[in-house]
């Protein structure tokens, strides 16, 4: 598939070896990638992205789609909970901090999908979590 990276076109070949985890090869070097929402984090890096894929309706329907109702704070890869930043029934703004695993040695701030208020915080610290695992729900 072809990628646009700063400008510049280039082709990658990705497979899903996971909930959540690609396997990426670029240039003959192969990558492990952890999809977090419009992020992928690369050797404990997050990078923000874009996609666009002209067979999807999703990219059909509007801005805004899919902030209604509860969303789920979820695990991007296997770790341990250093920090909880939140508590039920409290208010939060769309990207802040919700709750901050360690994996790979590497400290990862996952923040809240949308504005609202946080229903339910499913971890504490020092729990380990896997890929997927919900942390928290926002509605």
């Amino acid at each position: 598939m072809a990628c646009s990276v700063d400008g510049r076109e280039i082709e990658v070949d990705a497979c899903s070896v996971g909930p959540g985890v690609l396997s990426v090869v670029v240039g003959g070097r192969q990558i492990r990638c952890v999809l977090d929402g419009d992020a992928v984090v690369v050797d404990g890096r997050r990078v923000e992205f874009s996609r666009h894929d002209p067979r999807s309706w999703l990219g059909l329907r509007g801005a805004g789609v899919g902030a209604d109702g509860p969303q789920a704070v979820k695990a991007p890869m296997p770790g341990r909970v250093i920090r909880v930043l939140v508590a039920a029934g409290q208010e939060v703004e769309a990207g802040e901090a919700v709750v901050v695993i360690e994996a790979m040695k590497m400290q990862n701030e996952l923040h809240s999908p949308k504005t609202g208020r946080v229903a339910r915080v499913g971890v504490k610290v020092g729990d380990a979590v896997a890929v997927g695992q919900v942390l928290a729900v926002v509605a």
